[in-house]
């Protein structure tokens, strides 16, 4: 699972999405698009790390109430992951969650990574939520592949492709890790411009 700490690059879209954060404008649905690996989860992350001041949370971002977060391995995302009252091993659904009164009345955040597993029936509840969202939501969604989803979806959230990252800034990274320099110039290279693969790699 990507975490804040290990973002790197995407400087300009965290400059934004910080602004609107400050000015209260953040959009109320946001599509993180670009290549597997290349920081979509790990920027959605970082944003609801702002959002909820998860830093501050015992236990950490992960641990706080009000975020929710689809980052499982399974090849798909059920309706039982989003429609309110489903019974889903995994916990509550979106719905469910989002329609919770948050801990301290502020805002609740919503992230589904690798957003094109959704199937068809789990993207319609989607679209649903998307269409009336619950006051102080963010819904973040994470694709390699945008086109996969419904362009009812698409037209509802606004969309931001992620760049890759230069590969010395990879380099580094790496390196600050502790990864024996041979081996960081080698992930990084490989990489094709995204850190999280470069990380595989090493």
């Amino acid at each position: 699972m990507a975490a804040p700490s290990t973002l790197i690059g995407h400087e300009d879209l965290l400059g934004w999405l910080e602004a609107a954060r400050v000015d209260g404008a953040l959009p109320h649905a946001l599509l993180l698009s670009g290549p597997s690996g290349v920081g979509k989860t790990a920027v959605a992350l970082h944003l609801a790390d702002a959002v909820l001041e998860g830093a501050a949370w015992p236990g950490g971002l992960i641990a706080h109430p009000d975020l929710w977060l689809e980052d499982t391995d399974g090849e798909r995302i059920g309706i039982d992951r989003i429609r309110a009252g489903a019974r889903a091993e995994a916990g509550p659904s979106l719905q469910d969650a989002m329609s919770l009164r948050t801990y301290a009345g502020g805002m609740r955040v919503a992230i589904v990574a690798r957003a094109e597993r959704l199937t068809e029936q789990a993207a319609d509840a989607l679209l649903k939520t998307l269409e009336e969202p619950p006051p102080g939501t963010v819904i973040v969604l994470c694709a390699a592949n945008p086109e996969a989803l419904p362009a009812t979806i698409l037209s509802r959230a606004q969309h931001v492709s992620l760049a890759t990252v230069p590969v010395t800034r990879i380099v580094a990274w790496l390196e600050a890790a502790t990864i024996e320099p041979r081996l960081a110039r080698l992930a990084a290279g490989l990489s094709g411009g995204r850190p999280g693969r470069a990380s595989r790699l090493a």
